[in-house]
This record gives C-alpha cells, sequence and structure tokens, in this order.
C-alpha cells in the first residue's frame, strides 16, 4: 500500500505498528486483518489511489474524501 491509516482507542504505538504490518501485507490479507481486530478502523490506499475504507468508517468517512483536493 501507499497509504495506511489505523484509527483506534489503543496506544498510538499499536496504531503505527500495525500500519507498518498493514502496509506489507497484500491488499486482501490486510482488510481481513483490520476487519478482525475489535476496535480497529483503517484507510487503505493503494499505489493506483484506489481506496479501501473499513466497515466501520464507511459512511462517516466519504465527507471528507470529498472534500480532498487533487494537485
Amino acid at each position: 500500500f501507499m497509504t495506511v491509516t489505523v484509527v483506534t482507542q489503543r496506544s498510538s504505538t499499536f496504531a503505527d505498528a500495525l500500519s507498518t504490518g498493514l502496509s506489507v501485507l497484500k491488499p486482501a490479507e490486510a482488510r481481513a486483518l483490520v476487519e478482525s481486530l475489535t476496535g480497529v478502523e483503517a484507510i487503505l490506499v493503494d499505489v493506483k489511489g484506489d481506496i479501501w475504507v473499513s466497515s466501520g468508517l464507511k459512511g462517516k468517512i466519504r465527507d471528507l474524501i470529498s472534500k480532498v483536493k487533487s494537485r
């Protein structure tokens, strides 16, 4: 992945370590891992610019994405 953002109430160290781990997994593996973890949500952006949002963030992230301007 090009960009991984992890949202959790756990520690920032946990979020950082998880985002690093997710970035080296295959896309399907990363998505499955995020969905299997309680209290963890994520936004994954691949090198093509495709965006995946975990189930707990769907509907909450749309407004943010619509405000993002490309350069």
